[in-house]
């Protein structure tokens, strides 16, 4: 949990962040959770990672990392941004990072992404409202003692998807 604990300590010896999964393996985009969508700008989803390959990173499509996601993404669209913009002008605006990783596969994930860092700051506000989001689901992505458990999330029974239907 690099955030809560060793930025700090980064900071102290002169090393900053370079986040490599700021959009969560494509999920913080909002692409997996509408059904509906068929392409990620022009690319088909089908041969996207998640789809492709079912295996490829799970830790991101966990039920509560898609719950996290889905409210992400309605704050995004408050603010008026897409919800790429609004996870990577967050991580560009962190003062420990030095620089983001985006891990686009295609010319138009690349222009989106520059559009993104190109936004000013988010305002406080919204990080205000974006730190809320992340009390209420706390590193989502992390299986602390029971990975299956994680991935299924028995809790939320009715109320997110299983992983399959990504």
């Amino acid at each position: 949990m690099y955030e809560g604990d060793i930025a700090e300590a980064a900071h102290q010896f002169g090393v900053v962040g370079l986040p490599y999964g700021a959009l969560s393996g494509g999920v913080l985009t909002g692409k997996y959770l509408d059904r509906a969508l068929q392409s990620d700008h022009g690319r088909p989803l089908e041969v996207s990672r998640m789809r492709a390959r079912p295996d490829f990173q799970p830790r991101y499509a966990s039920p509560l990392a898609l719950a996290a996601t889905a409210e992400y993404i309605v704050l995004a669209s408050k603010y008026g941004l897409e919800p790429l913009e609004l996870a990577l002008a967050w991580a560009r605006d962190r003062w420990y990072n030095g620089g983001v990783i985006t891990g686009t596969t295609t010319v138009a994930q690349v222009e989106a992404c520059v559009k993104a860092f190109l936004l000013e700051p988010l305002p406080a506000t919204l990080n205000d409202e974006i730190d809320a989001i992340h009390e209420r689901y706390r590193n989502p992505s992390v299986a602390y003692v029971n990975k299956e458990l994680v991935q299924t999330a028995p809790w939320l029974e009715g109320t997110m998807r299983p992983k399959e239907e990504l």
